[in-house]
């Protein structure tokens, strides 16, 4: 059986220049419905760095850059039994744009990390931001 493998990241905003106030950015999902990071599968040539800024411009708009030291994967079983595993990278928001609405994704949010850990369905996605966020405290 072969594994499902994607690329992608914890967006956050630092809030500078505004409230002060760390928010990050979400993806409402169509297929299943479910409020997670951007993510996705790469295309032929890309690296893993690559595939995930490609993935947070076109599923929520924005120029992004990688933050050093934050490489985190993880994995689930999908229906049907096929094994998924994910590498999340950490990544800062530098400018929005526009989504390129493919019919991927629904809607993107903007939400402190109480509000996100809040929105975001499943435990995996809850337990990738609480390991972002700790470790943006402890950088910064």
């Amino acid at each position: 059986m072969k594994r499902d493998r994607s690329w992608g990241a914890v967006l956050y905003d630092p809030g500078d220049g505004k409230d002060g106030i760390r928010r990050y950015g979400l993806v409402h999902h169509a297929g299943g419905g479910h409020w997670d990071h951007p993510k996705g599968h790469a295309e032929p040539g890309e690296t893993p760095q690559q595939t995930a800024l490609r993935e947070i411009r076109e599923e929520t708009g924005v120029e992004a850059r990688l933050i050093d030291g934050f490489v985190l994967e993880t994995g689930w079983i999908l229906p049907g039994g096929r094994p998924k595993k994910v590498t999340y990278y950490l990544a800062e928001r530098l400018a929005a744009g526009v989504p390129d609405r493919d019919g991927e994704i629904l809607a993107n949010i903007w939400l402190p990390y109480s509000s996100a850990r809040e929105k975001i369905t499943w435990d995996t996605g809850k337990d990738v931001l609480d390991q972002a966020e700790s470790f943006l405290n402890k950088k910064f």
